[in-house]
Order: structure tokens, then sequence, then C-alpha cells
């Protein structure tokens, strides 16, 4: 075995143990969402799918399942494959029989399944962005600035996010190096911006209504407070993790040495759970809400018409209560 072959293999003990450790990350990652899948699926079926935007979670939650389970799979066999092809299958020729030889077809054979993760990070990127968005425009959809400037952020993240998807998936196609590294960093921090801008107006209606409600608090709003601040408490760690994993990644491209990388390989199986469970703890804090606050509702109408019937209820002004 000579120097190069030494350091080939050490290469690939790096590889192997990186791949070892992104693969349990996914097995982890994959598990908490399916039972966060599933709570969401249970309340669904508890409270009912009425009105458009329960069936629009509804099919958001099914989609991210499969994305997460398509780019699980993907992102698994890859791996897999090329430790099969690279250090097991028995090469056919004496030619092929070179460590080095034996690495580029492990590469090659490992791209099918690349192709098919490629797409799935970006889907589930952009699913989770506009139920975020949607949140917020939910919350602001009166005032029009507001709602028109979370409507061209997640419309300028899709565009960017989907050109990018499309010419990497192309590069990869074609076998060829493609330089899109400005259309990458750029995916990512749009992204980044979109979260910071929802997730900030959401802490702002939390704190606006947070002022109302202590003036004259109620069981509803305390409620949809606390729905609030766990919306505002998950976007921050979510914003966190995204921020951090887009400093690391323009730290990787730019800088060559195993600190950066090590760090940026932590950070990017962390940075696609969190990528997942973020909508989905969204979606389940929407319906938890909705729920919650139609139960006090429903037990204050039972409860002021055994008393007194509707001359209560107009005195008290629950029949009026706009949730």
């Amino acid at each position: 075995m000579n120097s190069e072959d030494i350091t080939l293999l050490q290469e690939v003990g790096y590889i192997i143990f990186y791949d070892i450790v992104h693969m349990i990350c996914a097995l982890t990652m994959y598990g908490n969402v399916v039972f966060a899948t599933m709570v969401a699926l249970h309340l669904f079926l508890r409270d009912g799918i009425r009105g458009r935007p329960r069936k629009f979670l509804l099919v958001c939650v099914l989609v991210l399942f499969l994305v997460s389970t398509w780019s699980f799979v993907s992102s698994f066999g890859a791996r897999v494959v090329r430790i099969k092809v690279g250090l097991i299958v028995p090469s056919t020729s004496s030619a092929s029989d070179s460590l080095k030889a034996r690495i580029d077809a492990a590469n090659i054979a490992s791209l099918p399944w690349n192709r098919m993760d490629a797409p799935s990070v970006t889907l589930i990127l952009l699913i989770g962005d506009a139920i975020v968005s949607w949140r917020a425009w939910a919350l602001w959809h009166a005032n029009l600035p507001l709602s028109w400037l979370i409507v061209i952020l997640m419309l300028t993240n899709t565009a960017v996010n989907v050109a990018e998807a499309v010419i990497d998936t192309r590069g990869m196609f074609s076998d060829g190096q493609n330089s899109t590294l400005t259309l990458d960093i750029a995916s990512i921090y749009v992204s980044l911006v979109t979260n910071i801008v929802a997730t900030g107006l959401i802490g702002l209606k939390a704190w606006l209504h947070h002022r109302t409600t202590k003036v004259a608090p109620n069981a509803v709003g305390r409620t949809v407070q606390r729905t609030f601040s766990l919306l505002v408490k998950a976007g921050s760690i979510f914003i966190t993790i995204q921020a951090f994993y887009a400093i690391l990644f323009v730290i990787d491209l730019q800088q060559d040495n195993a600190s950066a990388d090590m760090a940026y390989t932590i950070i990017s199986p962390l940075f696609i759970i969190a990528l997942i469970l973020y909508p989905l703890a969204v979606i389940i804090l929407v319906s938890l809400e909705s729920s919650a606050a139609e139960d006090v509702h429903e037990a204050h109408e039972a409860v002021t018409s055994s008393l007194d019937g509707p001359t209560m209820n107009s005195r008290d002004g629950i029949s009026s209560t706009n949730f």
C-alpha cells in the first residue's frame, strides 16, 4: 500500500465516521417526525377538519411526512450504497481494484440517491416557511403593508430556492460542477430573513395581545397568549439554528479546515431536524390554540345560558368575543 492509498484510506474512514453520525441523527430525526405527525393527525381527528385553513394544515402535515420519508430513505440509501460499492462488493476487473477506482465507483453508484435527496430538503424548507408566513399573514392580514411584505418575502424565497434546487439537480444529472455558490448562499439567507420577519411579526402581535388582555384578562386570552409565547420561542430556537447553519455554510465554503468542516457536519443534520419539526410544532400549537379557545367559549356559553340566557351573555360580552 503506497502513500496515496494511505491518504485515501484516511479520507474514507473520515467520511464513513461522519456518515455514521449523520445516519444516527437521521434515525433520531425520523422518529421525532413520526411522533410529531401522529400528534398532529390525532388533533385533526379529534377536532375535525373545518374550514380551508385546517384543510391546508392537514395537507401540509401529510406532505411533510411523505417528503421527510423520501429524504430519509434517499439520504440513508446513498450512504449505504457508497459503503457497499466502495468496500464490500468485489471489483469486476483488476483495473478497478485500486482504492481510488473503488471510491469513484462508489460515488457514481450513490448519485441516483443524491439526486432524489436534493429537492426534498428544498421542499421541506419551503413548506415550513410557508406555514410560518401564513400564520404571520393571518395575524396581520388587516394591515396591508405588513401582509404584502410577508407575501413578497415568501414569493421571493420560493423563487430563489426553487431556482437553486433546479440548477443543483441539473448539475447532478450532468455530472458536472455547477457554479451556483451565490445562489446557494442567497437561498439560505432569504429563507432566514423570511423566518425572522414572520416570527418577529408574530412576536409583535403577541406583545400587543398581552397589553390588551392585561387590562381585562380572561381564560381565552390567557390560552392565546400562551400559544403566542410558545410560537415565538419555537421560532426563536429555529432561527438561531438556521443562523448558525447559514454562517457555518459560508465559513465551510471559504475555509478548508477540519474544525469548520466538523462544525458544519454537526449543525447540518440538526438543521434538517429543526426544518421538519418546526412547522409540525407550529401546526400542533395552532390546533391546540383553536381547540382550547373553542372549549373555553363553549364552557362560557353553557354556564351563561343556564344562568340567565341571552341577557347575561349579552351583558358580559362573551358571545361577541372575536377569536
